[in-house]
């Protein structure tokens, strides 16, 4: 989803308003900006107050963060990128962030035809709308990489290495503070081999930041 798309269903659901629904679970609130109840005790419990190597996160990968996650990228809620938008604008304000760019880990164009979007990139769109920091891609997949789920911590790295080339071919990014995204943290092995590729383009200021870190070993 582009800005422009993302600011086109805001003006839709206001003309056109649907009983407010929660994001993460499905129910049903009577405001759009009630929090839910539900789910709120769950996601509080769930809520990431550390750093793993850097990397930021709203959440541990875990519950029904688990599955909201799995709902976004595997069936086609597009829609939910503005639930997670809302949850990273927190992120930055609450831990005081200033960035110039919002740039993210692209899938490869196998993968984005499968699934119908690429997640992270409507992620940084509706980001961009939230925060006024603009999104741009700065990277691209070149490798058709294997699911990480299924490899260990040194064949994922394997598995990632050389799979990201830098779309940069000018110094205009390499003073600036640039955070990148993805959906989740799991041994970094995806984190690192993009930051690398970023560093390696001048670029020497990265914040990465995700939805979810997992403590559990499991990637999606």
């Amino acid at each position: 989803m582009t800005a422009a798309g993302f600011i086109l269903r805001q003006l839709y659901a206001f003309l056109l308003p649907s009983p407010p629904v929660c994001g993460f679970c499905g129910a049903r609130k009577a405001h759009e900006e009630d929090e839910c109840g539900n789910c709120i005790e769950e996601r509080e419990r769930l809520v990431c107050s550390t750093q793993k190597d850097g990397a930021y996160a709203c959440y541990y990968y875990d519950s029904i963060i688990k599955d909201f996650i799995h709902r976004f990228k595997y069936g086609r809620q597009e829609f939910l990128c503005e639930e997670i938008a809302r949850e990273m604008e927190k992120l930055i304000s609450r831990n005081q962030i200033k960035a110039d760019y919002i740039t993210y880990i692209p899938l490869h164009r196998s993968k984005r035809r499968r699934r119908g979007f690429d997640q992270a990139r409507a992620v940084a769109d509706a980001l961009e709308v939230l925060t006024g920091i603009p999104a741009v891609s700065l990277l691209v997949r070149t490798k058709r990489t294997q699911t990480q789920a299924q490899l260990s911590p040194e064949m994922r790295k394997q598995n990632v290495k050389n799979a990201f080339k830098s779309k940069i071919d000018d110094k205009k990014y390499q003073e600036n503070v640039i955070i990148l995204l993805d959906d989740v943290y799991t041994t970094g092995a995806t984190m690192q081999a993009a930051r690398e590729t970023l560093a390696e383009s001048g670029i020497k200021t990265i914040i990465p930041m995700t939805l979810a870190v997992s403590t559990y070993g499991t990637d999606v």
